[in-house]
């Protein structure tokens, strides 16, 4: 299926999305069709994203927090994004996104995906993201009590402390 299609078939059961407003490992399931493999006759490097992108997705809409921040017109951006590429995945394989919110700031969230098979991990992605309205940045704090969400983050990863020092580096290097 199309990406626009698996859009518009989320967007559809939105509806029927069970809500559990509870901070957990989201999963969501995918199969890659030959239209989302390479000339290597494996999952392109851009579909891990976009299955990331809904996944995402998905998870706000498990949360219950999806249609109150459409509401609210605030938009999710995401800022930084790295992945590690571990085993391929081929055609028709089905493959799962575990989506996890694992460390949040004043006004960043950092979410791990993991794709995973019945027998196998293959890639390891980490993403920086904020929430928006215009160009105003909402806290952290607004978005967790939008989402009814009432506890504090978790101790920062050792994965993310590297992270964050590498990406102001390369903010150094690029002025």
């Amino acid at each position: 299926m199309n990406l626009i299609l698996r859009f518009v078939w989320l967007l559809l059961t939105l509806p029927f999305i069970p809500k559990e407003p509870v901070l957990k490992v989201w999963k969501k399931k995918f199969r890659a069709w030959p239209h989302d493999c390479d000339i290597n006759l494996h999952l392109t490097n851009s579909r891990y994203w976009s299955f990331a992108d809904l996944a995402r997705t998905y998870s706000l809409a498990r949360l219950g927090v999806l249609r109150k921040m459409l509401k609210k017109k605030w938009a999710v951006v995401v800022q930084s994004q790295e992945i590690t590429f571990l085993r391929q995945v081929n055609p028709f394989q089905r493959i799962w996104v575990e989506t996890e919110l694992i460390y949040w700031d004043e006004k960043d969230f950092y979410i791990e995906h993991h794709f995973v098979s019945s027998n196998a991990l293959h890639a390891k992605g980490l993403i920086r993201g904020l929430f928006m309205q215009g160009r105003n940045v909402i806290p952290t704090e607004e978005v967790l009590e939008l989402a009814g969400i009432d506890q504090t983050a978790p101790p920062e990863p050792d994965s993310v402390k590297t992270w964050k020092k590498h990406l102001e580096q390369k903010k150094k290097d690029s002025q």
